[in-house]
């Protein structure tokens, strides 16, 4: 019996020599210290939460989305269609596309898809700004035109105003141009000219054709060989008998605006006069593109077609294609009439009739 209490006691006696031999030195044991010993270390989580980003609700964005596209009305999500932006119809979905990148690219926000549905007329559009949650919208056009969606300059070619044009002028109260030569126009232009409200002039210099002198535009025609003394002398007749001329239209001209030097002799005539360049030939664009910007003249493109029965019409719907358009056309009784037509047709559209001035001016702030 004895021998197998010795042998208890051995076993216990070898547990206790284990448990204070390995024990102590596999952990680190310590008194605790009392906690009126312990030290108080300030706790100060604000560099942390400096690391934090704001989390920003995507509402935020798409109030200032909706400040860059006007929306006319906005549509909730509807099972599974998106959230639909209905935008004012005259500006085509394109540019308002370009707007919305334009506010991605300013907001540092990621384009995650973009779908233009040219069936029904729509962009799906899937976007993320910083620290905000993924939104899908859609853009179409709504049932109204916004107004000043587009603008259409009106310039007419005038020598004489008759009784009758001068009656259907006054009806237009809306804002026109006239293209005027100085030269040869009837002394009576002069005087009636300042009979119509909201117009601005263009000085009509007619230039060099090809195959002249056969095609001859007249006595005072600006030639490609003529002198720079020359060319000033005319430019400053012209401009003296209308001062208040705005621009130039060279017409004509299909030989004379290939020559780079021809076109260095006219710019450096009207330098100074605070006239625009009006572009009315395809041919040295290039041209007179480098001269605009080396004289540093404001110029712009029109275009000059042949009078039809739906010219204005055309125009109408250039202007609401492009943003903006401006056309040269004949002053003719006929011509007359279908602009007084068209105002409502342009109004529908919002499509607003400027002077030629304005649009150059919005083309060289």
């Amino acid at each position: 019996m004895w021998i197998k209490h010795l042998k208890i006691i051995c076993v216990l006696g070898f547990a206790v020599f284990l448990i204070g031999h390995f024990i102590p030195n596999a952990i680190d044991l310590k008194i605790p210290m009392p906690l009126s010993e312990i030290p108080e270390y300030p706790v100060d989580s604000s560099a942390y939460l400096a690391k934090i980003p704001d989390e920003l609700d995507s509402t935020v964005y798409l109030e200032e989305l909706e400040e860059f596209l006007s929306p006319i009305r906005i549509l909730p999500p509807h099972k599974k269609q998106p959230s639909r932006w209905e935008l004012a119809k005259g500006i085509p979905l394109p540019v308002h596309m370009l707007e919305f990148v334009r506010f991605t690219q300013k907001k540092q926000c990621k384009i995650f898809r973009s779908i233009e549905n040219g069936k029904k007329k729509f962009i799906a559009l899937e976007f993320q700004c910083p620290n905000a949650s993924r939104k899908n919208i859609r853009i179409q056009h709504g049932k109204k035109y916004t107004e000043n969606a587009s603008k259409l300059a009106l310039i007419l070619n005038v020598k004489k105003f008759s009784i009758a044009e001068l009656s259907l002028l006054k009806k237009f109260k809306e804002p026109i141009s006239f293209l005027i030569d100085p030269i040869s126009a009837d002394p009576s232009v002069f005087y009636d000219i300042d009979k119509i409200d909201h117009r601005d002039i263009l000085l009509n210099f007619p230039l060099e054709p090809q195959g002249y002198p056969f095609i001859n535009p007249g006595k005072h025609t600006l030639l490609i060989h003529q002198s720079q003394a020359h060319i000033e002398s005319q430019v400053d007749k012209a401009y003296s008998k209308l001062p208040e001329a705005v621009g130039v239209v060279g017409t004509y001209g299909t030989q004379a605006v290939e020559q780079e030097g021809f076109l260095h002799k006219i710019f450096s005539a009207i330098q100074g006069k605070g006239l625009s360049w009006i572009q009315i030939h395809s041919g040295g664009k290039e041209k007179v593109t480098s001269l605009c910007n080396q004289f540093e003249f404001p110029c712009y493109k029109a275009d000059r077609p042949k009078n039809s029965a739906d010219v204005i019409t055309k125009a109408l719907h250039l202007a609401r294609k492009k943003g903006d358009h401006m056309i040269i056309l004949p002053l003719k009784l006929d011509i007359l009439q279908k602009i007084l037509d068209a105002r409502n047709s342009a109004k529908l559209q919002g499509t607003t009739f400027v002077n030629a001035s304005e649009l150059i001016k919005q083309e060289n702030p």
